[in-house]
């Protein structure tokens, strides 16, 4: 059996986790926990003199910025091909979230549309960077602060992806990174909320004081999930084994899922908004630490694979822009017969995704939301279509490899059937 590849837990390799394990327990036992100054300390090496606070979520991060700064009933522009998450993050903080059609080439929202949605309520957008993808956020930056408009620059995809040198997230007033399972730096759970704008400050800063800590049996719950899906997915443990132990931890919920059922339906947890827990700030310092190995590879492979694609005949999302380096975990592209290279791919246990499929995923059916998927034709018709291939930091030569056959085993596929 060839070893499965993943589209999850992408940094995070049993080296790592065990090295981590130990450090926790030996903090633990002598009562000296993991200060979150020193992931603060590796932000601050890596991303600049910005001021970091960290969160269980990247969307409890957003939803504390929003409610800190704006008032109950202010609108939140959004874009309309996102995770759930994002309007979750808006709706918690008792604000309605309004979307924005996107543009097909970059998967960011239409810049064009996007003021005409704009109205006297409107107090931010959300500007999300999907999978290595960017928008003109410099200029939107400028435009939005004129109008009175805060921009939130949502890094989720694409963190380490630059624009000109610069890393995005640091042209807006804040941006949000997740550490979430499926993101390019993961620790299982956990986000980042980096703020750009001085002047608010000391208002983030003192509300943050009152954020409660993430309670010590999630944390530990989440970090074990971390730890054993670390190991169940890593292809030289237990090869395609892995996948179906996860399954059965996830059924017998031992494991939890990303979004719950109570989001998709428009409730959120009591502890939505938290801060890290105690163990997940043990993997996020070590994970960022590990930072410049980890984009270097997803630059690499996010470059191969794309080109690959494209010699192939696939329409691939990538910035066409020589200025812009683009970073992500996945290679976002699209084909109109996504069932069959989906079964080419699994026959080699390969695993693809359709990120995002709603367009708004998971697509929910609670009103609170404001959302009908037929009003925003260009991410419906994108999500019908989309596919992405891993192209993280675990892939080996050998996966790599593996992955261009694919690619080639399709295209020659395609050819036949044109003819």
């Amino acid at each position: 059996m060839t070893r499965y590849i993943s589209l999850y837990w992408a940094s995070i390799k049993p080296s790592f986790i065990w090295a981590c394990s130990l450090r926790l327990f030996v903090d633990v036992f002598r009562r000296r926990l993991i200060l979150r100054e020193r992931v603060d300390a590796e932000l601050v090496r890596i991303f600049g003199n910005h001021r970091y606070l960290l969160f269980s979520t990247a969307r409890g991060a957003l939803s504390f910025y929003l409610r800190t700064l704006l008032t109950p009933g202010d609108e939140v522009v959004v874009s309309s091909y996102t995770c759930l998450a994002v309007p979750t993050a808006v709706t918690a903080a008792a604000m309605r979230p309004v979307y924005v059609d996107i543009d097909p080439d970059s998967l960011s929202i239409n810049e064009q549309q996007l003021w005409s949605v704009v109205g006297p309520s409107t107090r931010a957008v959300v500007l999300q960077h999907t999978l290595g993808n960017t928008a003109s956020v410099a200029a939107l930056a400028i435009e939005c602060r004129r109008r009175g408009i805060l921009v939130i620059e949502d890094c989720a995809l694409s963190v380490g992806t630059t624009i000109d040198g610069q890393y995005v997230g640091s042209f807006g007033d804040a941006s949000i990174y997740s550490m979430e399972l499926s993101k390019t730096i993961s620790c299982g759970w956990g986000g980042v909320l980096q703020i750009n704008d001085t002047s608010r400050l000391s208002v983030l800063e003192t509300a943050y004081a009152h954020v409660p800590d993430l309670s010590r049996v999630s944390s530990l719950r989440d970090f074990l999930q971390t730890v054993l899906s670390g190991v169940f997915t890593d292809p030289r443990v237990l090869g395609w084994v892995g996948r179906y132990l996860i399954w059965l931890c996830h059924k017998c919920r031992l494991f939890r899922y990303s979004t719950s059922q109570a989001e998709i339906d428009g409730r959120v947890s009591e502890d939505f908004v938290s801060k890290i827990g105690w163990a997940q700030s043990v993997l996020a310092e070590k994970q960022w630490q590990r930072f410049g190995e980890v984009r270097s590879r997803c630059s690499r492979n996010f470059k191969v694979i794309a080109s690959a694609l494209e010699k192939a005949g696939f329409v691939v999302h990538r910035p066409r822009s020589p200025v812009t380096d683009p970073v992500a975990n996945r290679v976002s592209f699209i084909s109109g017969e996504t069932a069959v290279i989906k079964e080419v791919f699994a026959k080699d246990n390969i695993e693809l995704g359709t990120w995002f499929d709603g367009p708004l995923s998971p697509l929910p059916e609670c009103t609170e939301f404001h959302y009908n998927k037929e009003d925003y034709p260009v991410a419906l018709r994108v999500s019908k279509s989309v596919l992405n291939v891993p192209c993280h930091s675990r892939l080996s030569q050998v996966d790599l490899t593996r992955i261009l056959s694919c690619i080639a085993t399709v295209s020659i596929h395609a050819e036949k059937r044109s003819q």
